[in-house]
C-alpha cells in the first residue's frame, strides 16, 4: 500500500536497496516503508491528508490537461 507524504526537505530513498530515488520538496506518493523512514526516522516529511487514490487521480487529470 502507498501513502502520500509532504516532503519538507529533499531526501534520498532506495526502495530495493539498489535504485536510489530523490524526493524533492512537495507532495509525493511513496511506499509505506519510505513514508515511515521519511516521517519517523529522517523527520523530513509529514503525512498528507490526501488519499493515494485521490493523488493518482489528480496526477492523471493534470497529465491529461497538458496533453
Amino acid at each position: 500500500m502507498s501513502k502520500v507524504i509532504i516532503v519538507e526537505k529533499t531526501f534520498l530513498h532506495a526502495e530495493d536497496g539498489n535504485t536510489v530515488t530523490e524526493y524533492a520538496e512537495g507532495e509525493h506518493l511513496v511506499s509505506e516503508r519510505c513514508a515511515e523512514v521519511a516521517i519517523k526516522q529522517l523527520k523530513v516529511a509529514k503525512e498528507s491528508k490526501t488519499k493515494a487514490a485521490d493523488f493518482i487521480a489528480a496526477q492523471e487529470k493534470e497529465a491529461a490537461e497538458k496533453a
